[in-house]
């Protein structure tokens, strides 16, 4: 069963989606009033990306900007993104666990290297990673 309490603290209580090189961190400056919302991690296409805690899945489709995402509800307002993904795993709807497989690593999204892009969000709002 996919865990409905959430994430719990945002620091050491999930997985990391992928190992590699932190290309943009949350808060790091895009432009002169823009900010990145999540981080890009720099990996190997093709590389599996793990849910970081268990739960539903909510979108799995092409999202402008963000190329192919998954979207999983954790509970309590708690949902993480996984973008600019080469293809998805998972279904809408689907309940996922802890570091399962959910999609891998592209460059969709109009991006130049392979990477991913991994965002959380509480409440609605975006969180630090």
């Amino acid at each position: 069963m996919a865990r409905t309490g959430g994430l719990g603290r945002p620091v050491g209580q999930a997985l990391w989606p992928v190992h590699g090189q932190i290309l943009h961190r949350y808060g790091d400056s895009i432009s002169d009033e823009l900010r990145w919302k999540g981080m890009v991690i720099n990996t190997s296409e093709g590389t599996e990306v793990k849910a970081i805690s268990a739960g539903r899945v909510l979108l799995a489709d092409w999202l402008q900007g963000y190329g192919l995402v998954v979207v999983i509800d954790h509970g309590q307002g708690d949902m993480s993104l996984y973008g600019y993904n080469q293809s998805g795993l998972v279904n809408v709807v689907r309940q996922v666990r802890s570091g399962q497989p959910v999609a891998l690593v592209g460059s969709s999204g109009g991006q130049q290297r392979s990477s991913l892009y991994f965002e959380i969000r509480r409440q609605g709002k975006t969180v630090n990673p």
